[in-house]
């Protein structure tokens, strides 16, 4: 079940995903979708069957009855009645106006749920054990356990059929229109193909009327549960996603709700080093020089761009190597060498060297850096060990990355002097959600890495987060996006 929604968001960020997206299309880039859903609520029910959200209620039905319940977002029971004349009802689907479901009387029942009566009915070939709105069709998904899926205009009419033997699912109990998740629009299903089995929620892409392969057992996270209920959709907190919310039926039932999304799995590995150690140019200038390395550790070809950017020590961006487009055959490796000339007016401290592939310059599919030293006049450089760092030239804060990221991100960022650091995640509420650094530092590169957690270790839901670093009277702050 779905719902054409008037509260239906989008985040900021579709500039970001937007440009992702196109540069995508266009590209053979040899990358692999996985699949992930995340479980954001469950709570547990009794004598639950179908269930729809409208917005700021669950609403509930027990199977073999026409009485419904009403649930406030923690499950907390609001209000219990009936629907006169409604018969037995099973799944529900909402139109952003009406609820409407049935079960064995061959109609659809249009519900005015603020009523508590029946506006209207559509006449439907046989039993409707699971029913969703398909707002694009302003028209009704249905269908019996094991039957083909229809889709039933609001006369009665069958305007489209997927016959069983294409979508091949048995078992279903629930289905709902996704119109978010990234090549939809969808229809999920929650079935399971037999008794025994455990419930699955599988999606079926409505441009073709094929099953996309996505099928995921809800028992993962849910515990043993004997049987699939009803189904719902709404959109994500990130774009491109979608929350899948249903019943899973057993001794004690569960309302549940997951974000799905498909996650970019990079093609290639990367990797960034000097050519000579130590990585030091002198205060009258020279050559850096240094390796680049890329892998495809796709299982097919992969062309993409290569491109360079050096950090100054003042955060000044440096193009070393413009993109330039590569293609690779699976499991081959290219290493080149290159150079880039320092002069003796550039600002000396540390400079970072990063090597980035993908689609120039808003896609990338994976990077590497590494640091070398530009010295002062009268500053030598005596190496005590590997790991010898010196001063940076002044104090500054990178942008994270990845960005956007999922799971973790890493913000790096250098001090001119030692003294206490304060690094801290802020919501665009701006309350601290997470303290990363509060501590006294020496001189010189840090990190921190952010897990997407709160400081109480709990994960946070998709969206933009601002990390601000405070140092003596250096104070500084950047966006970042969490796409779960």
């Amino acid at each position: 079940m779905s719902h054409k929604l008037a509260f239906r968001f989008v985040f900021i960020l579709l500039i970001v995903w937007g440009q992702l997206s196109m540069a995508q299309q266009d590209r053979d880039t040899g990358e692999s979708l996985e699949a992930v859903f995340t479980l954001q609520q469950s709570f547990e029910l009794n004598d639950a069957y179908g269930v729809e959200f409208d917005g700021s209620f669950y609403y509930v039905t027990d199977g073999v009855s026409n009485q419904v319940r009403q649930l406030d977002l923690a499950g907390n029971l609001i209000d219990t009645f009936t629907i006169p004349g409604a018969g037995v009802l099973l799944d529900l689907a909402y139109d952003g106006t009406y609820m409407y479901g049935g079960g064995t009387s061959s109609e659809i029942f249009q519900m005015d749920f603020s009523t508590q009566t029946i506006a209207g009915a559509i006449p439907v070939p046989g039993t409707i054990r699971h029913i969703a709105y398909d707002e694009s069709a302003d028209a009704f998904w249905m269908g019996n356990a094991n039957s083909n899926l229809f889709l039933i205009d609001r006369s009665g009419t069958i305007i489209r059929t997927i016959f069983r033997t294409v979508h091949n699912l048995l078992g279903m109990n629930g289905s709902a229109y996704d119109a978010w998740s990234s090549g939809g629009p969808y229809l999920w299903i929650f079935h399971r193909q037999a008794a025994g089995q455990p419930p699955l929620l599988s999606s079926i892409r409505l441009s073709t009327g094929q099953p996309t392969g996505i099928s995921y057992n809800t028992n993962n996270d849910l515990g043993e549960q004997n049987a699939p209920g009803g189904l719902f959709a709404l959109p994500g907190t990130a774009l491109g996603a979608s929350r899948i919310g249903g019943i899973s039926q057993a001794v004690t039932d569960k309302l549940f709700i997951y974000q799905f999304q498909e996650s970019f799995v990079p093609p290639l590995e990367t990797e960034i080093t000097p050519t000579t150690l130590p990585a030091v140019i002198p205060p009258e200038g020279g050559s850096y020089f240094y390796n680049l390395r890329v892998t495809n550790i796709a299982p097919n070809p992969v062309s993409f761009d290569a491109w360079v950017y050096i950090v100054a020590p003042d955060g000044e961006i440096i193009p070393a190597l413009m993109p330039r487009a590569l293609s690779l055959e699976s499991g081959v490796t290219i290493v080149r060498t290159r150079r880039r000339d320092i002069p003796s007016n550039a600002m000396p401290g540390v400079y970072v060297a990063g090597l980035y592939v993908g689609i120039a310059p808003n896609v990338v599919f994976a990077y590497d850096t590494t640091r070398f030293t530009k010295l002062s006049v009268g500053e030598s450089f005596e190496k005590t060990s590997s790991s010898s760092i010196l001063t940076p030239f002044t104090t500054e804060l990178q942008q994270n990355y990845p960005n956007p990221f999922n799971p973790s991100t890493t913000i790096r960022y250098q001090l001119r002097e030692a003294g206490a650091v304060e690094l801290v995640v802020y919501n665009t509420l701006g309350q601290q959600v997470a303290l990363l650094v509060n501590e006294y530092q020496a001189a010189g590169a840090h990190q921190a890495v952010w897990d997407a957690r709160d400081q109480n270790g709990r994960s946070l839901p998709s969206g933009i987060y601002l990390y601000r670093l405070r140092s003596g009277e250096f104070v500084k702050s950047h966006k970042m996006l969490l796409a779960r």
